[in-house]
């Protein structure tokens, strides 16, 4: 926790008016550096583990991961930080978002609250709730103390030991959107959480939308924060189309709040904003490093009006400082246009270092495509697959063969969906998959 704490006084910290003495004499109350430590605290932890990450000699530097409670501006570019010693209550459950959201908006992007809450003990409705709302937390940790009761998922009845299962599972599945979503953040400043008016500051009606939020510019949720509930009522921002995350079908258009009903504990309300593209890890591991090669599944929403969709997918070792000093890394654009599926590398922001298509290799392929809202999908009579540039030797010798061929396809004439199968692409490379009417 990182503060001078000094948990017999009446503000439960050190004296506001506790007098700090520097080198040359100048004298300064702690009021004025009492989270300057917190933020010295990380500074020196951070190099500290660098230090010994060169003095290994293996010729990598290994990123830090420090988490922390005490910070100041500035103390992002160090660590993660929680909001501190919650409890197990629904008011903190629902007012752990606006604190995030406000954090986030501070250029804080690496954020979360105690899932479950610290003190007393949750309910096993509080513990899925939270569970579901903390899975798209940008730091999603379940926290809880020393004296409460032990809380770890099978210790609750089988329904919520698989509740809680499917939220952290969810987690993971979205850890290829999250991670870009940090990148991005990383090199734009866009925050990984952030508030409705954030992507759409001309609708009136999200300015003080205090529940739902967005994750990266793609997904919208709206976790369920009120006890007992058993229906919610959610503002899907105007100028955009929105499909249900889990079922794809399209949301109504509505000008006021769109009620979902029939909630149940299994029901967490998830939306992808047309227009944008999603990459998923759908295979199930015990942890994220034995999913780095897993292939993936990109979700396509479209805008309905316009018919094309954006994304984009970063990869890299997720462990040293190689993109950084190397180029050792790959950051590739997604669109859908025309109906064209394309895959080429993306513009480099200016204070990244340009990409080393040799440093670094991707072997992750993609596995599936869903494309939302598309029209006339009973129409199509075959979808053609190519590479537009040569592979990367690492991971093909055979970089000269470029031409896949046709993709095998499912349509639901219905919903406008199409699922491609196997196009047995590599996410780190230039490709298109064109569809034929």
């Amino acid at each position: 926790m990182n503060e001078p704490s000094v948990f017999n006084s009446p503000e439960v910290t050190m004296d506001r008016d506790a007098i700090h003495r520097t080198a040359d004499g100048t004298e300064v109350k702690h009021r004025y550096l009492h989270n300057m430590y917190g933020f010295y605290h990380t500074m020196a932890a951070y190099e500290g583990h660098l230090l010994r990450s060169r003095e290994l000699n293996t010729g990598k530097i290994n990123r830090p991961f420090i988490l922390t409670r005490s910070f100041f501006a500035g103390s992002q570019r160090y660590c993660a930080m929680w909001t501190g010693d919650n409890m197990a209550k629904w008011d903190h459950l629902e007012k752990s978002i606006p604190m995030l959201l406000t954090l986030s908006l501070s250029n804080f992007p690496f954020v979360g609250a105690d899932v479950g809450g610290f003190f007393f003990n949750p309910s096993s409705e509080l513990m899925t709730r939270w569970m579901q709302a903390g899975a798209f937390y940008p730091f999603f940790r379940a926290h809880a103390h020393l004296e409460t009761k032990r809380r770890e998922p099978w210790l609750f009845d089988d329904e919520t030991t698989r509740r809680i299962r499917d939220a952290i599972t969810l987690r993971y599945t979205l850890l290829p959107y999250l991670y870009t979503a940090f990148w991005i953040s990383h090199t734009e400043g866009h925050p990984v959480m952030r508030p409705l008016v954030y992507d759409f500051p001309f609708d009136e009606s999200v300015l003080d939308e205090q529940k739902a939020f967005m994750v990266g510019d793609g997904i919208l949720v709206r976790p369920v924060v009120e006890e007992g509930a058993t229906s919610v009522s959610v503002k899907l921002p105007e100028g955009a189309t929105w499909y249900d995350f889990f079922t794809g079908n399209k949301m109504a258009k509505s000008a006021s709040e769109t009620v979902i009903s029939d909630i149940t504990m299994d029901t967490i309300p998830v939306f992808l904003r047309g227009g944008s593209i999603i990459t998923v890890k759908h295979r199930h591991r015990r942890n994220s490093q034995a999913m780095t090669n897993d292939p993936l599944t990109l979700y396509v929403a479209l805008d309905t009006d316009a018919q094309s969709s954006e994304g984009k997918l970063f990869m890299d070792d997720q462990l040293t400082f190689d993109y950084e000093s190397k180029g050792a890394y790959s950051f590739q654009r997604l669109s859908f246009k025309d109906g064209i599926l394309s895959s080429t590398g993306a513009d480099v922001p200016r204070n990244a270092r340009a990409v080393d298509p040799e440093a670094f290799a991707a072997r992750s392929k993609v596995e599936k495509v869903v494309v939302l809202g598309l029209v006339n999908v009973d129409k199509i009579k075959s979808i053609d697959i190519k590479y537009t540039s040569p592979i990367k030797k690492a991971l093909s010798p055979a970089a000269s063969n470029i031409s896949i061929g046709a993709a095998e396809f499912e349509v639901d004439a219905q919903s406008g969906a199409l699922l491609i199968r196997k196009p047995d692409v590599f996410a780190d490379a230039d490709w298109t998959m064109t569809i034929n009417m």
